[in-house]
């Protein structure tokens, strides 16, 4: 066995020590644990069911789609009347959630009420227009969406005149009807274009008797924007056996021989570039407007017209989409 010196020997033994007294010092604790990062959580708020099919089916959809991308804590209320509205968005602040969503502009004045009562929470609305320190919107840039469906109408007209039936007259829906009438015009400048609100978007019956009308002027295609009110409007335009542009991809199998084109939207798009905004510490209160570029509008064409749609016209439509990502075309 080889000899340690004495020198070495006294030198272990204090570094023992020393040891000794820092593990007691210390009280022996173990090693500190890392920080887990905890993701904002997040509600959606909205007055109709998520098996709607069409508005409010998108919004869940784009809740679950931020709860698949990131794990986040997500929580929904649904069909939620008017005079509930207000409540249920403090009872979201009162909970704790960092960031509830209102799904559409009838949330505005409810969401504005909460978000002064809850400034540790952030809120934003669907198609809203008002502003606070932590009050925010984010929309569909609905005028781009209105100006391809004035676009696709004027190209497949005959008689010159059109049709197009807004839900409620709220700043969204009147950008996306003076949109289409915009398109209209760019396609042919003497174009006569018919706009008429319904009050709803609920009210497929009026829509439908607004569309009959529009038919007995001489329009001979009509373009609704008015949710499950412009259902109605659809199908005026089956019955009378003249074309119908619309504003969601599920039209195109509603009424296949009556919807040609659909000018669609994703709204998926506006949830999560939200979330991903919030995280990034990027989020600003002002009024966001996803477009064409986004990916947040989009043209679908219906098979079934592939053979009577001129290719001069299907091309005119890919150019114009172009120009809108580009810049090159502006809708005002």
């Amino acid at each position: 066995m080889p000899r340690v010196k004495k020198s070495t020997l006294r030198l272990l033994v204090s570094m023992f020590l020393i040891m000794l007294l820092t593990s007691a010092c210390s009280g022996g604790s173990a090693p500190a644990e890392e920080e887990v990062e905890t993701l904002p959580t997040v509600a959606l708020v909205m007055n109709g069911p998520i098996n709607d099919m069409e508005w409010n089916s998108y919004a869940y959809e784009g809740l679950m789609k931020i709860e698949d991308q990131h794990g986040a804590e997500v929580s929904y209320a649904e069909s939620v009347s008017q005079s509930d509205m207000e409540d249920v968005f403090r009872n979201y602040g009162d909970s704790g959630f960092d960031l509830v969503f209102g799904h559409g502009a009838q949330f505005v004045d409810a969401a504005g009420a909460a978000a002064e009562a809850y400034p540790d929470t952030q809120y934003c609305i669907i198609n809203g227009f008002i502003v606070g320190d932590n009050l925010t919107n984010i929309s569909i840039a609905q005028d781009q969406q209105g100006y391809l469906m004035g676009v696709a109408a004027a190209l497949r007209s005959e008689s010159g005149i059109l049709g197009v039936i807004g839900g409620m007259d709220i700043p969204p829906i009147a950008d996306a009807m003076a949109g289409f009438e915009a398109g209209a015009k760019y396609v042919n400048p003497d174009i006569n274009v018919i706009s008429v609100m319904v009050g709803d978007f609920e009210n497929a019956a009026a829509a439908k008797e607004i569309a009959l009308a529009m038919i007995d002027e001489g329009a001979d295609i009509i373009g609704a924007l008015a949710g499950a009110a412009g259902l109605g409007a659809i199908d005026a335009c089956a019955e009378n056996e003249i074309l119908a542009v619309g504003d969601a991809t599920f039209q195109l199998e509603y009424a296949p021989d009556t919807v040609f084109l659909s000018a669609g939207t994703d709204l998926t798009v506006l949830y999560t570039y939200i979330y991903d905004e919030m995280l990034a510490g990027r989020l600003e209160q002002t009024i966001y407007a996803m477009g064409v570029k986004d990916g947040a509008i989009y043209v679908s064409n219906n098979p079934a017209f592939d053979d009577v749609i001129p290719e001069a016209d299907m091309q005119a439509m890919t150019d114009i989409v172009e120009g809108l990502i580009s810049g090159e075309i502006t809708t005002k």
